[in-house]
């Protein structure tokens, strides 16, 4: 019970954003505008730490540039702006 008041092996829910348009399953895609409500939503439902990833890794799929995922990962963040959570 030590390590649990000190915060340590505690089990963390994580939830994931897909920035991907190309990932293999298109559920898991959001686009920008709707980032901010998703992840108020997985806060809301218990996430304690939200994985944006801005290119999809499914074998087969599209190779897409560096300079792509920087402008999906910044026009992600930008959206996150004035958003009232900590995760």
């Amino acid at each position: 019970m030590e390590a649990k008041r000190k915060g340590r092996n505690m089990t963390k829910i994580m939830g994931v954003v897909n920035l991907s348009s190309e990932s293999f399953y298109r559920g898991s895609y959001y686009p920008p505008e709707q980032i901010p409500d998703i992840i108020t939503k997985m806060v809301d439902e218990g996430a304690d730490i939200v994985d944006m990833g801005a290119r999809s890794t499914a074998p087969g799929s599209p190779i897409i540039g560096v300079d792509e995922e920087l402008a999906r990962m910044k026009r992600a963040m930008e959206s996150l702006q004035g958003l009232r959570k900590s995760v």
